[in-house]
């Protein structure tokens, strides 16, 4: 059940002070959802709360607050590779799942794809080949699939390939 929030959600870049809410909800989709990172929990549930304060400092990380708390996050990180200055990759969107169908992730979305669109030429991201819902959500917003990546997630003996998807701005 979508829990109804009280105000409408504030959705901004986090910035370093956010990194306990930020490290807190990371590691929730990582925890719930290993299949859908390529990050593992494992690796991450004992870096200090000062490596996610720097990732802030050093990634455009938009968050979606709802009444105050932090319930969906998404990285938009540009490509530093002079050849690829063009292209961005979103990776680690989650929401909630309270919170799924509220309208709080296409909020977050929407910042993502603004500030992109601003930046880059081509925005890319990967998503699970079995995940329709995620995959429905990108294709709404104009991302087309080009190809798969086969085996591209090993979690627990188990391999899982991804959808690569694009969305070209100009």
């Amino acid at each position: 059940m979508t829990e109804k929030p009280n105000a409408a959600p504030c959705i901004r870049q986090l910035a370093a002070s956010d990194a306990e809410a930020f490290r807190s909800l990371h590691l929730e989709a990582l925890r719930t959802h290993p299949a859908a990172f390529a990050m593992s929990y494992e690796d991450e549930c004992d870096l200090p709360l000062a490596d996610y304060q720097s990732r802030l400092d050093h990634l455009i990380v938009f968050g979606g607050f709802v009444d105050g708390i932090l319930a969906g996050i998404a990285t938009l990180q540009k490509q530093p590779l002079r050849k690829r200055r063009h292209m961005a990759m979103v990776w680690g969107m989650y929401v909630k799942d309270a919170f799924r169908g509220s309208g709080l992730a296409a909020a977050i979305f929407e910042a993502v794809l603004a500030r992109a669109e601003l930046e880059v030429d081509q925005l890319e991201l990967y998503v699970a080949v079995g995940n329709d819902r995620a995959s429905r959500f990108y294709k709404h917003y104009g991302f087309e699939r080009y190809g798969v990546m086969r085996r591209s997630l090993r979690v627990d003996g188990v391999d899982y390939d991804a959808e690569m998807m694009v969305k070209i701005f100009r």
